[in-house]
């Protein structure tokens, strides 16, 4: 009796389960609610995702919209190796699963995380229609970290966890490939959350926060925030190669990468991030440092570009252009068992480009600019004031030139010896690379340096044209032609002049196609990769209107009207004059910008003129007799800096509002109506005055 009554107490479950399947309907929620669809991975254990799918991730057509649930579904089957493609979009982190408490702490909406713990490869890259084609240069796919209640504390967290196979323990890898990663900040001191029994610090990668055997690839890691190693925070056998990290801002250590306990940073470019002590670029404790480019950044102590220590190597990097605004060492400071071989260490601040005390540092076959800072005299380098002649390093190419020092000149034998090491990756100067993918070794010696020297035979170019309109700084680069080199890319950092403007206000044609570029926000900069390059480009950067300014004139009027005018960039601008009686025709000339310009005759006493293509603001001016002398109207507004003051005058009879900003953008004046001249006593800076439609960058000295 009693087994028949179970029996039939587990059918009217299982009845009770199948309907409630059936109606979408989960026991002990509310009628009507819906079940989670479930993540399904496709036969060949892919699940995809794009921006506006609903699906259950098994195909393009039944994509899911979510990246945190697929990443959960991988995280909680660990037993199987998972691919997880992502098409172009930006995603947020949705979820929490997967931390822990630390201690006694409580999950905030800041946690949350693309969290990844498990045997899985994330692709982005792919074509948001489903085709299933993968374009990092068109696709961009991003993971953005911006919440309305402030940016989470890190946008991905890695932490792959250790499992028993066959009695042995063996830790599961991860690949995270070709996504851009922004706005996470770690600004939480002595706050951390747990993963896997891993402490996870809110202080620290505010990027990705990384541990274990995972391999960061083809990404964009840029404008993080944290109080140790903003772009990246990395530990235990991870592996970059082939990412931009830029951009990124720590207020301790680390801007771009804090490496420590065997991390390798392979092939990347690392510029432009800030630290407000040591390692600018990176902050390294034994790790290794092969083929990259770390320029442009900047530490307010030690090591503009590499703060490096405990047994970290630095092999055929190229390190030029940082800052160590307090410390030494505007290029590398190295402490402890450090070994610095086959590098260019070269303009980097005040030509403090190396700095050691230490004498267990071998520094051996590096070229390194001016007198670096060493214990000891170290023969096999060449310092002093020896240019690498790079191809363009203004421009930011340091590919070496065909007469440059650098080649040959490093060494084979360090180079192959690192096999000799408990390291991640392997060294065969016969099918190794170098940063531009050309082999690593031609000649008689491998080069010193990111790149190998290639002949002409080997390597096709493309004619590229950089224009670059007024109204336009373009951060890194200058306007010109170039030569640029098959398969590479060329990065663009670019802002206007006039800080109020925003990126709507700036127009980025590519081949005369009107191209998106990224906004990075609070930074100011826009910027953009052309990548790769396999034929000639045209790349114009403008702004999208100028104005056209006609005077008010005795004697005349204007079909358009006197005053300011917006012209599309490029277009022309046409307007009539009307001479009041009694003025000669004859005795008229009109002037755009200094240049006079001819009016074709309707009437006598109707001219009309032509501005051709205006690409910058245009003045007019208008002379003749006495009736339309207007010298007093079109002389505009002059600025004058004397001991630290400001002088603006006014030379028109028209009264102009005149705006002043910090060069972050902060409004510091505001004069309404401005009639004749006035002084202003500035702090010390840098400031943007604006005057009507007229601006211009100032320097005001204490």
């Amino acid at each position: 009796m009693k087994e028949s009554m179970t029996k039939k107490l587990h059918l009217i479950f299982t009845l009770f389960l199948l309907v409630g399947l059936s109606m979408n309907i989960l026991p002990g929620k509310a009628e009507g609610e819906q079940q989670e669809q479930k993540i399904i991975p496709s036969a060949a254990g892919i699940i995809f995702v794009k921006e506006d799918g609903n699906g259950n991730g098994s195909s393009w057509e039944d994509a899911t919209g979510s990246l945190s649930d697929a990443l959960i579904f991988t995280n909680t089957n660990t037993n199987e190796e998972y691919t997880i493609q992502v098409a172009a979009g930006t995603y947020y982190p949705e979820s929490t699963e997967g931390l822990e408490p630390y201690e006694e702490e409580e999950f905030e909406e800041r946690d949350r995380t693309f969290l990844i713990t498990s045997n899985v490869t994330l692709l982005g890259g792919y074509d948001p229609d489903g085709s299933g084609k993968r374009d990092l240069s068109l696709y961009e796919t991003v993971l953005n970290g911006e919440l309305d209640e402030g940016n989470v504390y890190h946008v991905v967290v890695m932490v792959l966890k250790t499992v028993d196979k066959k009695a042995l323990l063996a830790t599961q890898t991860a690949t995270l490939d070709g996504f851009t990663i922004i706005n996470g900040n770690s600004d939480q001191q002595d706050s951390a959350v747990e993963v896997n029994d891993e402490i996870v610090p809110r202080e620290c990668g505010g990027g990705v926060w990384v541990k274990g055997k995972v391999v960061l690839t083809h990404n964009t890691i840029s404008t993080n925030k944290a109080l140790l190693g903003a772009g990246v925070w990395a530990e235990e056998n991870t592996i970059l190669t082939d990412n931009i990290i830029t951009l990124n801002e720590s207020i301790g250590s680390g801007g771009g990468v804090y490496a420590l306990t065997s991390v390798s940073l392979i092939g990347n470019t690392i510029t432009s991030n800030q630290a407000g002590s040591g390692g600018g670029g990176v902050m390294a404790e034994k790790a290794l440092l092969v083929n990259n480019i770390i320029s442009d950044n900047t530490a307010n102590s030690e090591g503009g570009g590499v703060n490096a220590s405990n047994a970290t190597i630095l092999v055929n990097n190229t390190i030029t252009g940082n800052t160590a605004k307090v410390g030494d060492g505007g290029g590398v400071y190295a402490t402890g068992s450090t070994s610095i071989f086959n590098n260019i260490l070269w303009g980097n601040t005040d030509d403090k480009n190396l700095y050691t005390l230490s004498k267990k540092v071998s520094v051996e076959y590096n070229l390194i600019g001016g007198t670096p800072i060493l214990p000891q005299d170290y023969p096999l380098n060449l310092t002093g004031n020896i240019d690498p002649l790079f191809v363009n390093a203004t421009n930011g190419d340091f590919s070496l030139s065909e007469t440059s020092p650098a080649i040959n000149a490093g060494s084979n034998a360090l180079y192959e010896a690192l096999n000799d090491l408990d390291l991640s990756v392997e060294f065969d100067l016969d099918t190794d690379l170098d940063l531009a993918g050309n082999p690593r070794f031609k000649g008689s010696a491998i080069d010193i340096g990111a790149y190998e020297y290639q002949s002409a035979d080997n390597v096709t170019y493309h004619n590229l044209t950089l224009e670059v309109a007024p109204g336009i700084e373009l951060y890194n680069l200058t306007a010109g032609e170039y030569q640029i080199e098959d398969g590479s890319h060329l990065f663009l950092q670019f802002l206007p002049e006039d800080r109020t403007l925003t990126a709507d206000d700036v127009l980025l044609l590519i081949d005369g196609v009107e191209t998106e570029f990224k906004d990075f926000g609070e930074y100011y900069y826009f910027s953009y990769i052309l990548n790769p390059i396999t034929q000639q480009h045209s790349v114009v950067i403008a702004l999208r209107e100028y104005t056209v300014t006609l005077p008010e004139v005795q004697g005349i009027t204007y079909d358009v009207g006197a005053g300011m005018h917006r012209v599309a960039y490029g277009n022309s601008f046409t307007f009539r004059l009307t001479l009041a009686d009694g003025i000669d025709p004859a005795d008229v000339h009109v002037y755009a910008n200094g240049q006079e310009i001819r009016a074709n005759k309707l009437r006598s006493t109707v001219l009309t003129y032509t501005i051709d293509r205006v690409i910058t603001a245009v003045t007019v001016l208008i002379k003749g007799g006495s009736t339309t002398s207007n010298a007093s109207l079109t002389h505009g507004v002059r600025l004058a800096i004397d001991n630290g003051q400001l002088t603006i005058d006014n030379e028109m009879a028209n009264a102009v509002d005149v705006a002043i900003y910090t060069i972050t953008g902060q409004n510091m004046v505001q004069l309404r109506g401005l009639r004749g001249s006035r002084t202003l006593t500035l702090p010390a800076g840098i400031y943007i005055v604006r005057a009507g439609q007229q601006s211009w960058k100032v320097i005001i000295n204490g």
